[in-house]
């Protein structure tokens, strides 16, 4: 009987030395600094400036075969594109979606207009009758897409602010009433407090050894766009090579979005208290970290 425990505790390490092995996940998904990010900017810009319209675009094209062929023997020119989705609605799916060419075509200049047109966010209505495919076409898609979100090639990172306890603890004593420094009264109360209730002392103690809050961007916004816009070009200019990437960057309008929009409210306002306090820009972006946004619809990620 011995024996036969000593056995299953030996194959039950021996599994679980092999899960920690094995999964790595959470390791590409730890949060880099703000220089790392530009680093990876500097070498591989086309993708690390994607927002969602391009991001989505790049996966449907990834997994769509064109071939430009004529379909009509009466004409030199093609009247529809030959689209083969089957790698996007096919392969991998319980249930298989199949399109007709008219459909394969619409949607993929839809596609198109996704990344190169008006970028905005809008409903699209899908219209037919009952039993068409309607959702097996776009459970299909989603599926594909949040499968691609999650490889390197469609890899996107967000915003997320881990700001220094010990350098806000120097600085907001001598700073105008703020959330910062009602934060730092309150953690000052939970310290004093720490004595009459252990469960406090041990939650105090645990912030004390992360020495950092962190605090995750709510509209998951590129890290880039902490930037302040008047300084964007610039950084550009002196981290990306000229070539044909860099001539898109600075003129076409589907990368408008790079130079024009502003982050959410809360990493603005996190952004300008900062540099308030500390007068030091390179401080505040050494509180700036990049996370790789990682999509899953079960949990409402993406």
């Amino acid at each position: 009987m011995m024996e036969d425990t000593a056995s299953a505790n030996g194959s039950v390490d021996q599994a679980l030395s092999l899960l920690n092995r094995n999964i790595q996940d959470y390791q590409r998904l730890q949060p880099v600094s703000f220089e790392t990010f530009l680093n990876m900017l500097n070498a591989n810009p086309s993708r690390i400036l994607r927002n969602i319209f391009q991001s989505f675009h790049d996966m449907v094209k990834a997994h769509v075969d064109e071939y430009e062929e004529p379909m009509d023997e009466d004409r030199a020119e093609p009247i529809f594109t030959r689209y083969d989705c089957t790698r996007l609605f096919v392969e991998g799916s319980d249930n298989p979606y199949f399109p007709d060419m008219l459909f394969a075509n619409r949607f993929m200049k839809q596609m198109e207009y996704l990344r190169h047109g008006a970028q905005q966010n809008r409903i699209y209505i899908f219209h037919g009758p009952h039993g068409c495919g309607k959702s097996t076409f776009l459970n299909n898609l989603l599926k594909k897409f949040e499968q691609y979100a999650n490889t390197e090639e469609g890899l996107r990172y967000e915003v997320v602010w881990r700001l220094n306890i010990k350098k806000l603890q120097e600085k907001c004593h001598s700073f105008p009433p703020s959330a910062f420094e009602q934060w730092m009264h309150l953690v000052e109360t939970k310290e004093a407090e720490t004595n009459s209730d252990p469960h406090i002392k041990d939650r105090f103690v645990r912030v004390q050894e992360n020495d950092f809050i962190e605090i995750p961007c709510l509209a998951h916004d590129n890290p880039f766009l902490v930037i302040p816009k008047d300084q964007r070009r610039g950084v550009l200019d002196e981290l990306i090579k000229n070539d044909q990437f860099k001539w898109q960057l600075f003129t076409e309008k589907e990368y408008e979005w790079v130079f024009t929009e502003d982050t959410c409210t809360v990493c603005s306002s996190i952004y300008h208290t900062l540099l308030e306090l500390f007068q030091d820009p390179k401080t505040v972006f050494s509180m700036l970290f990049a996370r790789p946004y990682y999509v899953n619809r079960r949990i409402g990620n993406g």
